[in-house]
């Protein structure tokens, strides 16, 4: 649990927009250092955290456009705070109510961890100073947290990737803070639901192949059993679908990886095996692609076009795919 006694009274910067003007306003709110609030938790959520690193990022774009291009200077775990609404506020360093805070960011260690080296503090109109800082406090907060997020593959490469543009000294680092809140991942709940709802819609989409494949299966081996007899494919499909409703979605976990590859092992012709496979594959790239259009994941849908393009031999579907590319590169950032 966090201290109560960790939590006192803080004067705040506020920002107001008009337009494309921003100004500042200053506020007293209770709350906790952001290092002090780290250190006391014992659980972070992941959307919290998420929601934290866009929220310094917006208001240091907001204090650097309110003082006409000047960094914080202070964009780290003890320059912030985490208040009673666990949002995230920048602290007014000219204030003599925080020049205890002050003090603290002067020892060493911290300047070593947090301040850009050989950095001209008086430099205008670039926020390279706290673009590092960011990057820094990033990994400060995930370095603290990194056990109880259980971050995926994907969010884990996105932050490292904002972060090393935030350290870059090359061409490649970031010039200004709006850069870097179009490529922050957003968790949300929202989001998380249209993941899930994803993630069900690829399963029915495999199980879907997997239930012809078996079907397919079956029909074989009917035929090589029972060539004798009068089998016809009606009759086969209605004892499937029979089973299906007795046994619903169970059928789809039947039909495993050793169900498929004896299908294909069976199968004479080395041509039908190769041409079954791509066809396969091509019902399920192109499911995937509609879903990923769907949850408006224009990346991710652009990879599953590219792979089209090696398995599809049909032109009008080479057309629709291309067609389709076209219309996502001005969705990709």
């Amino acid at each position: 649990m966090i201290q109560e006694n960790m939590e006192r009274m803080f004067e705040v910067l506020r920002f107001i927009e008009h337009g494309a003007h921003c100004r500042q306003s200053v506020d007293f709110v209770k709350g906790r250092l952001l290092a002090d609030y780290l250190k006391e938790s014992e659980w972070v959520d992941k959307s919290k955290v998420f929601r934290w690193f866009r929220q310094m990022a917006i208001q240091a774009e907001q204090y650097e456009r309110s003082r006409g291009g000047t960094n914080y200077r202070y964009l780290n775990p003890y320059g912030v705070i985490v208040t009673e609404d666990e949002e995230i506020l920048l602290l007014n360093m000219e204030s003599e109510e925080n020049e205890f805070v002050k003090r603290q960011m002067q020892k060493r260690a911290v300047r070593a961890h947090f301040v850009k080296p050989m950095y001209d503090l008086k430099k205008i109109g670039s926020t390279d100073a706290d673009l590092f800082s960011f990057g820094k406090t990033m990994q400060f907060v995930l370095a603290y947290t990194e056990t109880k997020l259980d971050l995926t593959k994907r969010e884990t490469v996105r932050l490292t990737k904002v972060i090393e543009k935030c350290l870059a000294e090359n061409h490649r680092k970031y010039q200004d803070f709006r850069q870097v809140l179009k490529e922050l991942p957003i968790f949300d709940e929202k989001h998380k639901e249209k993941m899930s709802f994803l993630r069900k819609r690829i399963v029915i989409i495999v199980g879907t192949v997997l239930l012809a494949v078996g079907f397919l299966f079956f029909l074989q081996q009917v035929r090589n059993k029972d060539s004798g007899e009068e089998k016809t494919i009606e009759h086969v499909q209605k004892s499937i679908d029979k089973d299906e409703k007795k046994e619903e979605f169970e059928d789809v976990q039947k039909l495993d990886e050793r169900m498929i590859e004896k299908y294909f092992n069976e199968q004479a012709n080395p041509l039908q095996v190769v041409e079954k496979g791509k066809q396969l594959q091509s019902i399920i790239l192109w499911k995937m692609a509609e879903a990923y259009e769907t949850m408006n994941l224009h990346v991710e849908e652009n990879e599953i076009y590219e792979l089209l393009l090696k398995v599809e031999s049909d032109n009008k579907k080479l057309e629709v795919i291309r067609e389709k590319q076209t219309l996502l590169k001005s969705k990709i950032p």
